[in-house]
This record gives structure tokens, C-alpha cells and sequence, in this order.
């Protein structure tokens, strides 16, 4: 990690949950001790009880390299969380709120996603982020609807 990020994540008042079982993870780990932020950092095991952790979050943050439609994205949606990821994602997954961003290893990159991460607002209210849902399908009373309507006719 260089400095300049170590900096403004000790200046700023984060706490940053990272659920995952990835084969970085426990560089990942060595890194945030070496650089002095696991009081600011929790790290934990992949978990069937992530919508418990949802519902403890303000924003939700995938970087990733490689996903096509991650589940994760629509379960964070679904429980309120204005999302940020990489723009190799499906852009699909924009329900609600959704900021697509670049994941080049330089420092525009990294400033975008620190600027995005500091304006993004709070949570989604119900009522939008249901609205939100149907109007894109990905409801299931309005999914099997269609299934439907396409087998029976």
C-alpha cells in the first residue's frame, strides 16, 4: 500500500468490512497490519449471513478485474447500499444507485475511486430501491410473471 493511501484512509472516519475467501486475502491482511489500519479494518470469512452485514453497511465497493454479474452487486441494492465497481462489470448490474469506475493500477484511478467513495450519499430508501427493482425485472413476482407468460403462450 503506498503512503498517500494509508494517509487518507487513517484521516478519514471509515471502517471497512471486507467479506471474502480470495487467494489475496491474507496478503490483504499482512498489508493492513504492516500499515496500521486494523483498527480501521475488519476482514472476514465468506458467509450464507451476508444480508446481516448488508444491513450494517453504508456503501458497498467491488474493484474487481473479472465479474460479470455479480450477486453480491443486486444483494447490495436490494438492501439500500448505493454501490461503486469496476467498469469491467455488467453494466446490468445498475439498479439503483451505481458508479462505474476504472481499475487501472495509477493514481487517477485511485483518486476517482477515493473521490467516489467520499460524495457517495447514504442509503437507498425502500420504496426507490423496490421501484427500482421492478422497473429493471429483477423482482421475482415480476420474473416469474414473464417466465410465464412466455411458457403458457
Amino acid at each position: 500500500m503506498q503512503n498517500k493511501k494509508i494517509n487518507i484512509a487513517k484521516n478519514a472516519h471509515f471502517h471497512f468490512l471486507f467479506i471474502d475467501d480470495g487467494p489475496e486475502k491474507e496478503g490483504f491482511r499482512q498489508a493492513i497490519q504492516q500499515a496500521g489500519l486494523t483498527d480501521n479494518v475488519i476482514i472476514l470469512d465468506s458467509t450464507p449471513k451476508i444480508k446481516n452485514y448488508y444491513s450494517a453497511m453504508n456503501l458497498f465497493v467491488l474493484p474487481s478485474l473479472f465479474e460479470g454479474l455479480p450477486m453480491a452487486g443486486i444483494e447490495a441494492q436490494a438492501n439500500g447500499l448505493p454501490i461503486i465497481v469496476s467498469d469491467t462489470i455488467s453494466h446490468q448490474l445498475k439498479i439503483t444507485k451505481t458508479t462505474f469506475l476504472s481499475v487501472q493500477p495509477d493514481k487517477e484511478s485511485i483518486k476517482s475511486w477515493v473521490e467516489a467513495i467520499l460524495i457517495t450519499q447514504s442509503r437507498i430508501d425502500n420504496q426507490n430501491v423496490q421501484e427500482q427493482f421492478l422497473k429493471k425485472g429483477f423482482l421475482i413476482d415480476s420474473s416469474v410473471a414473464k417466465w410465464e407468460e412466455i411458457y403458457l403462450s
